[in-house]
């Protein structure tokens, strides 16, 4: 059984979505087989309290996969891994 830790890293990566209505897609990609969707119209907003500063900055310039702390996906996105 899955022990909650809240220090866990979580492998991420941010999309931008295909559909122009949403934001953005927030994935899960710890397993390259397996990746899941946490989050399919993400605001800038909260992918901005998931990130430090400078994970947020390398963000803005094009880099999409970034270690994050499950605490910070399940407060902000109510993911449970």
């Amino acid at each position: 059984m899955a022990v909650y830790n809240p220090t866990r890293k979580i492998k991420i990566e941010i999309r931008q979505c295909i559909d122009p209505a949403y934001d953005y897609e927030v994935w899960d990609i710890r397993d390259k087989d397996r990746s899941r969707c946490i989050a399919r119209n993400a605001s800038e907003d909260q992918v901005e309290r998931i990130l430090t500063t400078s994970q947020y900055n390398e963000f803005k310039t094009g880099k999409g996969v970034i270690l994050v702390n499950a605490d910070l996906l399940i407060n902000v996105f109510s993911y449970m891994y």
